[in-house]
């Protein structure tokens, strides 16, 4: 036997080994691709409503699935420093201002977060688009803000900050 007779042998034998690993490993590659397209379009779908909670499980499995992306990951890192350092003393001076100029940084980190993932997985967004691109009807967003109204005012009565309003109405009414 040849030397090429060896190497005919080798291929018959391996060829079947090589393709199937091949298969897993490009099976592998479109599995975690999927799920970086699912946390993608979450983040994607739910940016203007941050406390769907289908947002908040995207976000939560960001170190995971996206663990050898630092850039990535350092975007989140940022935007979820933002949400656990919110102002929260009322009698701060200017704290409105701080609260606003707090959220408005969420916005551009949370941008910046999306901005890194669209590039990792091959989308060309640019940062206005994913700040601006979203829709929510007015309706939605009046319901949240009520919403928040409602949870608010029901939480200063509970924490007996408030007191119930109750309005006695007299109504006269004539009886036959």
């Amino acid at each position: 036997m040849t030397i090429n007779d060896y190497i005919m042998i080798s291929v018959v034998f391996l060829s079947p080994i090589i393709a199937v690993q091949l298969e897993k490993y490009l099976e592998k590659r479109r599995e975690v691709r999927v799920k970086k397209i699912r946390i993608f379009s979450a983040l994607m779908s739910t940016r203007a409503t941050p406390l769907a909670p289908l947002r908040i499980e995207a976000l939560n499995l960001i170190d995971i699935e996206f663990y050898e992306s630092s850039k990535i990951r350092e975007a989140w890192k940022a935007l979820l420093d933002n949400y656990a350092d919110v102002p929260s003393d009322k009698n701060l001076p200017n704290f409105q201002q701080k609260l606003e100029l707090h959220f408005q940084k969420r916005e551009e980190l949370n941008v910046d977060l999306l901005f890194e993932m669209a590039k990792d997985l091959g989308y060309h967004y640019d940062k206005v688009q994913l700040k601006k691109g979203c829709y929510i009807p007015q309706g939605h967003a009046e319901l949240e803000l009520d919403n928040a109204k409602i949870r608010q005012g029901f939480m200063e009565i509970l924490s007996n900050k408030k007191a119930f309003p109750i309005a006695i109405i007299n109504h006269n009414v004539e009886h036959e």
